[in-house]
């Protein structure tokens, strides 16, 4: 899909900075010592089955412990078919762990969200879009990171 979406992405794939792995990313964090300038775990509803580990203290911990200094890690969560008392939790959580998070809306509707957790303030430049992608910040405001 990446190739694809090339003239949006930016030709991501045959960026010589970017390193796509394949696998279980739960385990690569937890043996690796690599450290990570962006991880990005999406991650079905916590309530269907092996997917709860991805929503835990500890999986956030070893995220944590696997980001750069200026590193983020973005959380996908299903903003349908999910209770607000999970929403919650999940937030919780990650607040627990993240001494900062915050929540984007990145469609319209309540159907999907991001959460933004860093280890510290996110100190990158916003700039409007001028592209198809983008994420929905507050208002009618689109904005992309300017990595």
């Amino acid at each position: 899909m990446a190739r694809d979406c090339f003239p949006v992405n930016r030709d991501v794939m045959r960026n010589p900075k970017v390193r796509i792995t394949v696998g279980d990313g739960r385990e690569a964090l937890l043996v690796s010592r690599e450290r990570y300038d962006l991880i990005f775990s999406e991650p079905s509803n916590p309530f269907r089955a092996g997917i709860a580990s991805l929503f835990t203290k500890e999986y956030y911990e070893a995220a944590l412990d696997r980001l750069s200094d200026d590193g983020l890690f973005l959380q996908w969560v299903q903003a349908y078919e999910i209770d607000p008392r999970t929403v919650r939790t999940i937030y919780a959580t990650l607040s627990s762990v993240f001494p900062s998070v915050s929540a984007w809306q990145v469609s319209s509707g309540a159907s999907s969200a991001r959460r933004l957790p860093t280890s510290g303030p996110v100190r990158r430049r916003w700039r409007p879009s001028e592209t198809h992608g983008g994420a929905r910040i507050g208002g009618d405001t689109r904005a992309t990171l300017d990595a």
